[in-house]
C-alpha cells in the first residue's frame, strides 16, 4: 500500500512537509542495495549506521529539500525501497487477487486530501 500511495502521489504533502522527516536529506553514502542497507556486517550480522545519518549544514541543522526531489531526501528513499513491492508481488506473496488489492488501495487513497482524515 505504500508503494502505490506514494507512487499515485496519494498522500498529503502539506502533513507530509511540516510534521515527517520526508524532506530531509540522508548522507550521501547511504544505499540499499541486494536486501540490505549500507554498511550491513554480514559475519556479525549487525549494522555500522554511520550512512544512515542526515546531511547537515554549517549550523549543525538537519539540511532540507522542500520540493521532495532531491535523491537523498528520506522521501525519495522511502518511494525507491518501497517501489519492489509491486501489485503483482503483493498479491502472489499474499495470495490476495491483485484487483481487490489495489481496490483497498484506492480506499484507503481516497484519505489522501487534506479534508479527510
Amino acid at each position: 500500500m505504500v508503494n502505490y500511495l506514494l507512487s499515485s502521489n496519494k498522500i498529503h504533502q502539506d502533513y507530509v512537509k511540516a510534521y515527517t522527516n520526508a524532506s530531509f536529506l540522508i548522507d550521501e553514502g547511504f544505499k540499499f542495495e541486494d536486501g540490505f542497507f549500507s554498511g550491513y556486517n554480514a559475519e556479525k550480522r549487525n549494522y555500522a549506521k554511520d550512512t544512515w545519518k542526515y546531511q547537515l549544514d554549517k549550523d549543525g541543522f538537519a539540511m532540507v529539500d522542500d520540493t521532495l526531489e532531491s535523491p537523498n531526501c528520506v522521501f525519495q528513499l522511502m518511494k525507491k525501497h518501497y517501489s519492489r513491492y509491486t501489485p503483482e508481488l503483493v498479491s502472489r506473496v499474499s495470495g490476495t487477487p491483485k484487483d481487490q488489492f489495489l481496490k483497498v488501495c484506492e480506499y484507503i487513497a481516497e484519505t489522501s486530501a487534506p479534508t479527510r482524515p
